[in-house]
């Protein structure tokens, strides 16, 4: 009866382990900014990261939440990220999303970097993406953190013709939370025009698996169970 109880106290713990284990970023239910906004501050995770309380500001021509695919990416233990998009608008649209993201691991996160590819249109588009961030703490909207201060300018990257695409990256001091707010910017030229995607990655330093060394009072009760073991064994051997 004891040992019954025992597993059974087991597997309510592990299932209600899983039940608050939060969902990856990867998940088929997780396809546009407005599925990643329902998660609230549960989010959900991309290797070692979680990305969590995500908002939109959308004006002009921009679309809905639902509109924006949001999709996860990995690149090892020392690379993951986010990607949004595609984007298309006939007339000037500003996007603005907002999340924050946590290292699982710690204050490891030391630099993001920020892409925008597949941008184009006919005549004179323009396309820009600006970031900023709140190091330590959370995002509460476009322009404050949780702390009330305002985020610092972070990255950027604007695409004019003939280019079709834009990259910016840095480095901090490590960091175990910040919270974000992106910028996109979109002016058409003539007729529509098309962003592919806009990722944001963050960079990590891996800190390796501590060496767990028994203390002196531990390694003396496993060593008196073993002698009281083999005491035992060699009396019942001799009997």
């Amino acid at each position: 009866m004891h040992r019954k109880l025992i597993l059974g106290v087991g597997l309510f713990l592990l299932v209600a382990s899983l039940s608050a284990t939060p969902l990856g970023c990867n998940d088929p239910d997780l396809m546009t900014l407005q599925n990643y906004i329902n998660l609230g501050t549960s989010g959900c995770t991309v290797g070692d990261k979680l990305f969590f309380g995500f908002f939109y500001v959308g004006t002009g021509a921009a679309p809905s939440a639902s509109g924006i695919g949001v999709t996860s990416f990995s690149n090892g233990d020392l690379n993951q990220g986010l990607r949004f998009g595609p984007f298309i608008v006939s007339s000037p649209a500003d996007i603005g999303i907002g999340y924050n993201v946590m290292s699982l691991a710690g204050p490891t996160i030391i630099g993001a970097g920020l892409s925008l590819a597949g941008a184009g249109g006919a005549g004179s588009w323009a396309a820009a993406v600006t970031e900023a961030a709140c190091f330590g703490m959370t995002i509460t909207s476009a322009t404050s953190c949780a702390d009330s201060s305002s985020p610092t300018a972070l990255l950027s990257a604007f695409v004019f013709p003939p280019s079709s695409s834009g990259i910016d990256s840095t480095t901090f001091a490590p960091v175990g939370l910040m919270g974000l707010f992106k910028d996109i910017t979109l002016v058409p030229g003539r007729g529509p025009m098309a962003v592919s995607f806009v990722d944001n990655d963050f960079d990590q330093v891996v800190v390796p698996e501590p060496v767990v060394v028994p203390e002196p009072a531990t390694t003396a009760l496993v060593g008196a169970g073993l002698l009281v073991l083999t005491r035992v064994w060699k009396r019942r051997r001799s009997s």
